[in-house]
């Protein structure tokens, strides 16, 4: 018997058995957190081998085993949802099913926070008439989910002493080369927040994300819960979420608070004369959002006076956008009194942990296996799932009781 060959299987080129202690050392206590260089230098100096582990090698086998982890979840995450009766590529049901039942806070205690905070009868009634309505905590999950970006690395890198190779098309100038659009690496991220816990989830695309969303929620009974989903601007990210989940029947996007106030503050500056202006108008009008008196707010804006006036398209693409998200902005102020969320930033904080921590440094680059490699492996240990990829190979979305 020749144990090389029938007890272990044949390994092809320049490959090493890894153990789990291996992985644990090499991804979770290195390359999640620092470079592979410094990766490299601890492990071989952990070995007593000044050569045991390649630099190469160490990437490749890190990146093979991030990949087979995001093929795996997705795998597990269309079986999930193929069991509930749910499409795996629409992320709808295959037969109809009525829609769930939105459960909110009593409209008395919600009533009364709103007599509480109001400045006036005026915005009283607006606050009343806002079409946000106030879920009960207690049966929601919260998610935030919002796109990162690392810079991608080129195919084709000009060492030192080399001449970069000019555009074969002669109408393609010079200037038109260097103003070309940077190239990134996207990634999707969704925090997950529920009473039992929270759950972090990332993959290379929107959609790919909400599937592995979507299976969580499946695995765990949640489909007749209320779902708020916090989110910014981004219209797209908007429209593709209605798609996928409008069929539940409780979904509610939020805008986030900090990204409207900050669409606020960079607009204005583009449609105002100067700075004095921009504050004074933001300090009437940021109050009336707080409230979610758009109607009230929009009309502020139409009453400016002209010679304070830089740019009329500038102003009222502001206006446009509190139309177009007027379905999401609530009245932040009654929110924030009820003890509910108006922020994004657990999301936020999620892109930091899983993408911006290590890929966003001066002078960092990444393919898009290696970007996406790193980004899976690091959700993993943010769910403290890693333990169990690394003994057994398999995922799960079941969260622990």
């Amino acid at each position: 018997m020749d144990t090389s060959r029938q007890v272990f299987p044949p390994l092809i080129g320049k490959q090493w058995y890894r153990t789990v202690g291996f992985k644990q050392l090499a991804i979770v206590h290195g390359t999640l957190d620092t470079s592979y260089r410094r990766t490299m230098q601890m492990l071989n100096r952990i070995r007593h081998q000044p050569d045991a582990t390649p630099l190469r090698t160490l990437q490749d086998t890190v990146e093979a085993e991030g990949l087979a982890a995001a093929t795996a979840l997705d795998k597990e995450a269309r079986s999930v949802v193929r069991e509930a009766g749910i499409d795996a590529e629409t992320l709808k049901p295959v037969q109809d099913r009525p829609a769930c039942t939105p459960r909110h806070l009593d409209p008395t205690q919600v009533d009364a926070v709103l007599r509480e905070i109001a400045p006036d009868p005026q915005t009283l009634e607006a606050m009343r008439t806002n079409p946000v309505g106030y879920e009960d905590p207690q049966v929601t999950v919260n998610v935030s989910i919002d796109d990162v970006l690392a810079k991608k690395q080129t195919e084709h890198r000009v060492r030192k002493g080399q001449r970069a190779v000019e555009p074969s098309d002669s109408s393609v100038s010079k200037k038109q080369s260097a103003d070309s659009p940077k190239a990134y690496v996207h990634t999707t991220v969704a925090h997950v927040q529920t009473q039992a816990g929270k759950r972090i989830f990332a993959s290379a695309g929107a959609q790919s994300t909400c599937l592995l969303v979507m299976a969580f929620l499946v695995a765990n009974g949640m489909l007749g819960l209320n779902w708020m989903f916090f989110v910014d601007g981004q219209r797209s990210l908007h429209d593709m979420l209605l798609r996928l989940f409008a069929w539940q029947g409780t979904l509610q996007l939020i805008l986030d608070w900090h990204h409207l106030v900050k669409k606020c503050q960079e607009t204005l500056s583009l449609a105002l004369n100067n700075r004095h202006v921009r504050n004074t108008v933001l300090e009437r009008l940021v109050p009336l959002l707080w409230y979610g008196n758009v109607d009230a707010a929009i009309a502020y804006l139409h009453q400016l006076d002209t010679k304070h006036v830089k740019s009329a398209d500038a102003l009222e693409r502001l206006v446009g956008y509190f139309e177009r998200n007027r379905r999401w902005i609530p009245c932040y102020a009654a929110r924030k009194k009820l003890g509910l969320r108006n922020s994004s930033n657990r999301g936020e904080k999620a892109n930091d942990l899983v993408v911006s921590a290590r890929q966003k440094h001066n002078g960092m680059s990444w393919s898009r296996d290696g970007s996406t490699a790193l980004t899976i492996l690091r959700a993993l240990v943010c769910n403290d799932n890693h333990g169990q990829w690394f003994e057994t190979g398999t995922v799960d979305f079941r969260q622990a009781a």
